[in-house]
């Protein structure tokens, strides 16, 4: 995986927890997140981009039945934990 920086800065890894920030999907909101890892995807992420699994939070307390929704985000949308 490329070096890709979060919000602030910090390097992105496999493995870390970040939180998404999800207004530039069509259908969410200004505020709205997703609790997710950094996972290693089914082939490189597009340029700026990183794999993740969204982890299951109160609000979404069962993210899917294969252990969560696996989508590529944009990296400066992400902010490590």
């Amino acid at each position: 995986m490329l070096q890709l920086l979060d919000q602030i800065g910090e390097i992105l890894t496999v493995g870390q927890k970040v939180w998404v920030d999800m207004p530039h999907m069509a259908s969410w909101f200004p505020g709205a997140v997703m609790w997710a890892e950094v996972i290693e995807g089914h082939r490189e992420p597009q340029p700026g981009m990183v794999w993740v699994r969204q982890l299951p939070t109160a609000a979404v307390p069962n993210p899917g039945e294969e252990g969560g929704w696996v989508s590529e985000q944009p990296a400066n949308r992400c902010l490590g934990r």
